[in-house]
């Protein structure tokens, strides 16, 4: 039932943002793909990218641009490029109640009824501090994602876009990707109203 309610309201794209007096968090109920975001006036548009806490269990890989996937450890950085899309995937390591046959894409979880993901975005930047790719709205500094397998139960890993997976300096954060179903449909809905309201206008004309 709960894969029914994620395929149903991921049409809408549902995000839940809760405001707190220093901080906003970022709820997305299902896996999607993040994009990395640049937020440093170092010229050369990098995001480091840490995985903060590694399982035995389990273990977490991820893909860039399409890219073949690759094993992410704990506290070890890869350098991306600030408009990196990633994707991330839970691989069975073998030990305790997994098998070294279970892949578990992340972006793939609406379509596969073997686990579903919860994304938590923490740690907002305004979205002015970004450099590249330059966007609009708040990006974040971390992200934690919580897949519920069922043959399992819960894996829980959290990803840094700053050193060390602590705090630092810069603005270099993560976002995530709008889904292109969500755009296709609203965009349809803004060619739907551009339609009606050129409809009405029409009707209102004079007529010669």
């Amino acid at each position: 039932m709960l894969k029914i309610y994620h395929k149903n309201m991921a049409l809408f794209f549902i995000i839940s943002i809760c405001c707190t007096a220093n901080a906003i968090a970022l709820t997305i109920n299902h896996g999607t793909k993040i994009i990395a975001v640049d937020g440093n006036n170092d010229n050369n548009a990098t995001v480091l990218l840490a995985l903060c806490n590694a399982r035995d269990d389990y273990y977490l890989k991820y893909s860039v641009n399409n890219s073949d996937w690759l094993d992410i450890t704990n506290f070890v950085f890869d350098t991306l490029t600030g408009g990196d899309i990633i994707d991330f995937a839970l691989a069975g390591s073998g030990n305790g109640n997994t098998n070294d046959n279970e892949f578990y894409i992340l972006s793939n979880d609406l379509n596969d009824d073997n686990f579903s993901a919860t994304m938590f975005f923490k740690g907002d930047i305004d979205g002015f501090k970004a450099q590249q790719p330059q966007i609009s709205t708040s990006y974040f500094k971390y992200l934690v994602i919580e897949w519920d397998v069922l043959a399992y139960n819960k894996a829980i890993y959290s990803i840094s876009a700053t050193p060390w997976c602590g705090e630092g300096t810069n603005n270099d954060g993560i976002a995530p990707v709008p889904e292109p179903a969500t755009m296709i449909l609203f965009g349809t809905g803004l060619i739907g109203i551009a339609g009606f309201t050129r409809k009405k206008m029409n009707l209102k004309a004079p007529r010669d």
